[in-house]
């Protein structure tokens, strides 16, 4: 037992020699996260560099589902309102919190930024944007400028038991640059593993396919390997039983090495596939190799592909799953990837940014960014149906229909407009009792009809 063994064992009140669990330096450390004092970064388990080394740069399933979910989020555009304590809301078009979104630093775009925003947390479960808060000026207690920072490298820093955030770090080698937490906006997913204080990362979508990320490149390396490797389909070997004296032939090593070059420069290359390799005697045939489909490298790919697409929640037939590939389904599951994956994490990224930013912005209200998705071509369909249904639905007031579209409500709108067909069955002029007389030929009629 070493000495931070004995020291981790008078911590936590146990007999070392035994109630002692033999554990590793790191595994100790982390069980005694709760007893970190301030300025200790929090170590997570899992490697996150390994689900962009393994993911992203490997594998080209995981490299289209998160570019793809990326890309999209990153055309969305944002709008900021001001809320009243009376429920209104006043649309602010030109407020400074949205120039933060549209032109976050002097190198990037909106849409490059947020595309490496969105691309970080798909793959670590984390991001992380660093707003340097000025200190002097007229926007004193402001940001003006955003950058996304590599979420692999960036560690939570503790604050003590109380205070599970102190701070943060960006770890590059050797280099160590510490950041306030009022400085950096970290956006997760949820993580429910709260041993060791890992659930104040997020918890990557790759970490639960990680089974299914490594079956997938063994895949791809194996159906690689099997087309690298297909020379000569077979070879025919010599079945000549042994001489008379009983002896079979024996080659010398020499005789080896230079046959098996032979063999190697005959049998080896894309040249040679299909082709049979012959030598002289009784002949015997032992086959090479099995293509992709005798492998199930194929059924096996496709089987993973859909398991991988359910984690980050897009359909598979966008990534070339031959099932359901119609114009109908493709239609509909182009606005399913909406709903279920990118628009979660436009408002999630719109809820974030709110709260980091509300403390710059207090002295002027209720400020929120929300997500508008009125430009989104796949879900115009929708607003096609809605617009008809609104049309139809006289009893709804015409701001509150234009409010239900997402548009600024107009007060000279706020009223009913009812179709002039439409009289009130009280001012017709009709005797009552022709209802009566009309339920009843009704009636007759399927008697007569069962």
């Amino acid at each position: 037992m070493n000495v931070i063994q004995k020291l981790g064992a008078k911590i936590l009140g146990i007999d070392a020699r035994k109630d002692f669990l033999p554990l590793d330096q790191n595994q100790l450390f982390r069980q005694l996260f709760k007893y970190y004092g301030q300025n200790t970064p929090v170590q997570p388990e899992f490697n996150m560099e390994e689900y962009i080394r393994q993911g992203y740069n490997y594998n080209f399933l995981i490299y289209s589902i998160v570019s793809f979910i990326a890309r999209k989020a990153s055309k969305v555009e944002y709008k900021a309102y001001r809320y009243t304590k009376g429920g209104q809301k006043e649309e602010l078009p030109e407020h400074p919190i949205l120039e933060s979104i549209y032109a976050p630093n002097s190198y990037q775009g909106k849409s490059e930024f947020l595309e490496q925003y969105h691309g970080f947390k798909l793959l670590t479960g984390n991001s992380y944007i660093y707003t340097p808060i000025l200190d002097s000026g007229i926007n004193r207690g402001k940001f003006t400028e955003m950058h996304v920072m590599p979420a692999h490298w960036v560690e939570i820093v503790s604050g003590g038991m109380f205070n599970p955030v102190g701070g943060y770090r960006l770890r590059y080698g050797d280099d160590v640059k510490p950041f306030d937490v009022d400085e950096v906006l970290h956006s997760k997913y949820a993580n429910y593993y709260y041993d060791n204080g890992e659930n104040l990362y997020g918890q990557s979508p790759i970490q639960a396919a990680w089974p299914l990320l490594q079956k997938s490149n063994s895949n791809i390396a194996a159906a690689k390997s099997s087309f690298d490797n297909k020379g000569a389909q077979g070879v025919l070997f010599d079945k000549s039983e042994v001489t008379s004296n009983g002896m079979r032939p024996q080659l010398t090593e020499e005789q080896f090495q230079k046959m098996q070059a032979r063999w190697d420069k005959k049998i080896r290359g894309p040249k040679n596939k299909g082709r049979i390799l012959m030598t002289a005697g009784d002949f015997g045939y032992i086959d090479l190799g099995m293509s992709p489909v005798d492998l199930a490298l194929i059924s096996d790919s496709q089987a993973t592909k859909r398991d991988i697409c359910d984690i980050f929640h897009v359909p598979s037939i966008l990534f070339n799953d031959p099932e359901g590939t119609t114009y109908n389904n493709q239609k509909e599951v182009r606005k399913r990837a909406w709903t279920d994956a990118i628009m979660p994490e436009c408002d999630h990224f719109a809820d974030e940014f709110t709260r980091h930013a509300k403390n710059a912005y207090k002295s002027e209200g209720d400020i929120w960014v929300v997500a508008d998705y009125s430009a989104i071509e796949e879900l115009q369909a929708d607003k096609r149906e809605m617009i008809e249904w609104l049309d139809r639905a006289w009893w709804i007031k015409g701001s509150k229909k234009q409010e239900i579209m997402g548009m600024e409500p107009d007060e000279e709108l706020d009223k009913y407009f009812i179709p002039m067909g439409l009289v009130p069955s009280d001012e017709l002029s009709i005797d009552p009792t022709i209802f009566e007389q009309a339920k009843e030929q009704n009636l007759d009629y399927f008697r007569k009809k069962d």
